[in-house]
């Protein structure tokens, strides 16, 4: 057999809540902010085995911005920052934690 039936998976074991807003300061500014967290439980599958997944939790906050030049274009920048507690799993043998930085800019063009 090749090709074997899991047993279980990690599917319908998280969860996640968010707050998101967006304040229109003028025509031209807008402010952007997210908050939440996610939580992703263990998966079925036992300790030893080498499809285990302890799961995770994530804390993230995203401030962003908005400017408009004009109704056709406009730029955009979004920094987000995450704090993930990622559980023992088969390839680590304990628990690990990792600060994550991302920055997204964009300039966009409607026409």
């Amino acid at each position: 057999d090749v090709l074997n039936a899991e047993l279980s998976n990690s599917n319908n074991n998280s969860w996640e809540i968010f707050a998101n807003n967006i304040y229109r300061r003028s025509r031209k500014l807008w402010l952007m902010g997210m908050l939440g967290y996610k939580s992703v439980s263990a998966n079925g599958y036992s300790l030893g085995d080498a499809l285990y997944d302890g799961g995770r939790g994530k804390v993230y906050i995203e401030p962003g911005v908005s400017w408009f030049f004009s109704k056709a274009m406009y730029a955009t920048g979004r920094a987000r920052y995450s704090k993930i507690d990622d559980r023992q799993d088969a390839f680590s043998a304990k628990d690990a934690a990792y600060n994550v930085f991302n920055i997204d800019l964009g300039l966009v063009y409607s026409f």
